[in-house]
């Protein structure tokens, strides 16, 4: 998902950094285009678009299916960005789908990295539409794959989610031993956004238990790992939590210089999201005590939005004006909206879906050409030798 609206008990709406499924794998943002170009990139590309930036994820998805070259291997990449996507948006069945046709890929590689990659990212799939049997399940298989994988991470990759799993079902205790267990694996790895996401995980279990010192505690901790971290995301992240229990403390003073800090190293990003999400934060932060400077911020938010189309936020900050400052005139604006993005999701279902075919079958050809030039070309090798081999034996037998 892309983020996740966390509602406290007073009245105030902040956008929390934990998010119901995680990906561990995920690093910095990257806005270059260009990048999308090698080989290698796109599936780390995806890796930092798909808890953070689902539009970019949209966006390397379509690329990649214009862009990139058209082989089996492209084909198995392209099925795990657009499945992924598709899941994000709510095509459960499609996107489900196409994860499933990278899964069969890879796992006729033997790439067992990979595929604890998709595996968890079934998981996701089937977690967000509600399926917490099949989400549990596909976990487990992620990490049985994961087991025969060179990277230990992998083998602990889906047992965050296992953990966000159980605080969704409120089984604190057992959210605590996996979150626990995934720690012990990956600190002595020394993999410090993992570890980051691990101990935000903590803060969000400490959260729902309404258990705000131990909260702290763990915040602290994923402070300190995000920071020997070179990825300012996970260092946001830090100081967005930070700034929550701050509120929650009753010390507004500090939860305001928090949001105000991240609001500034948003300012510093090529990130529209980000920052709208910055000065989002920060009018939840004041519509207690300043409503009209909550009101600023949040027009702030809403001119990002609209300028580079971010639908999600929007609806966010049509939700806020209508329920916090009472503003009837949203209603419709919300129904426009939100006919909006079902129109938009429509569509790039279909897209996707229709380019998935086009590009099986252009991939199935490529490789069918491949294979009979291949084919031909050993034959005629063979030909050239038989008579090679055939006429020199002639020439020695002569008197």
């Amino acid at each position: 998902m892309q983020r996740t609206i966390f509602t406290l008990k007073k009245p105030l709406i902040f956008l929390l950094v934990t998010l119901c499924c995680v990906n561990p794998l995920i690093s910095s943002h990257a806005s270059t285009q260009s990048s999308l170009y090698h080989k290698e990139q796109p599936l780390k590309l995806w890796e930092r678009y798909i808890e953070t930036d689902i539009d970019s994820c949209k966006s390397l998805a379509l690329h990649l299916r214009k862009n990139c070259e058209n082989s089996p291997y492209e084909a198995a990449v392209y099925h795990l960005i657009s499945g992924s996507y598709l899941s994000r948006i709510g095509a459960f069945q499609e996107g489900i789908h196409q994860l499933k046709q990278a899964k069969s890929y890879f796992f006729q590689l033997q790439d067992f990295e990979l595929l604890s990659k998709i595996l968890n990212e079934i998981g996701i799939a089937f977690q967000l539409s509600g399926n917490t049997h099949e989400a549990r399940t596909y976990y487990r298989h992620s990490m049985e794959a994961g087991r025969n994988s060179d990277n230990k991470l992998h083998a602990v990759l889906a047992e965050i989610n296992l953990a966000k799993l159980a605080i969704e079902e409120e089984k604190y205790d057992q959210a605590f031993e996996h979150l626990q267990h995934y720690i012990s694996v990956i600190k002595p790895l020394e993999k410090f956004d993992a570890l980051a996401n691990a101990h935000a995980a903590m803060v969000d279990l400490f959260l729902s238990k309404d258990d705000i010192p131990n909260a702290i505690y763990y915040c602290k901790e994923q402070q300190y790992y995000a920071g020997k971290t070179n990825n300012r995301n996970t260092y946001i992240k830090g100081l967005t939590n930070g700034a929550i229990l701050a509120y929650y403390s009753s010390d507004f003073e500090k939860a305001s210089q928090l949001f105000k800090r991240i609001l500034s190293m948003r300012k510093n990003q090529d990130h529209p999201l980000k920052l709208a999400e910055a000065y989002f934060n920060l009018a939840g932060l004041y519509i207690e005590n300043k409503p009209i400077i909550s009101r600023l911020y949040l027009d702030s938010a809403a001119v990002i939005a609209d300028r580079n189309k971010l639908f999600s936020m929007e609806e966010d900050i049509l939700l806020f004006r209508k329920e916090e400052f009472k503003d009837s005139t949203t209603t419709k604006a919300l129904v426009a909206l939100k006919k909006k993005i079902s129109m938009e999701n429509q569509l790039m279902i279909k897209t996707l879906s229709l380019d998935d075919q086009k590009f099986l079958k252009e991939s199935g050809k490529l490789s069918f050409s491949l294979l009979t030039y291949l084919l031909i070309g050993i034959n005629i090798i063979l030909i050239i030798v038989t008579f090679y081999n055939k006429y020199y034996r002639i020439r020695v037998r002569k008197p």
